[in-house]
């Protein structure tokens, strides 16, 4: 994490204020449009941000993890927390070169 952090920190201070709310309207719309998507799949799925908070998931995700639903809500839990030491490094490590790209 320590690698990445200052990348994350980087990038979130060089936004302007009318980029973290386009940013988050973004995000809320995405959320709704899940909300369909969700609950007519029966496949464990979750929703979250780039630095890892989960704010959505469905209960199908819920049963696989044996964690209680509202823990997928509101980025009470982080998808770090459902992986091993190498996924989280790897993850970080292709998000790290996505933003290289975009």
């Amino acid at each position: 994490m320590s690698v990445f952090r200052p990348a994350f920190r980087a990038i979130a201070q060089s936004l302007s204020d009318l980029d973290l709310i386009f940013v988050e309207e973004a995000f809320e719309r995405l959320m709704l449009d899940y909300d369909r998507v969700f609950s007519a799949i029966h496949t464990p799925a979750c929703l979250w941000r780039r630095t890892g908070e989960i704010y959505k998931g469905n209960k199908e995700m819920s049963n696989l993890t044996g964690i209680p639903s509202q823990c997928f809500r509101g980025g009470n839990l982080g998808i770090f927390q459902l992986m091993d030491e190498e996924s989280i490094v790897k993850y970080y490590q292709v998000s790290a070169k996505f933003d290289q790209v975009a």
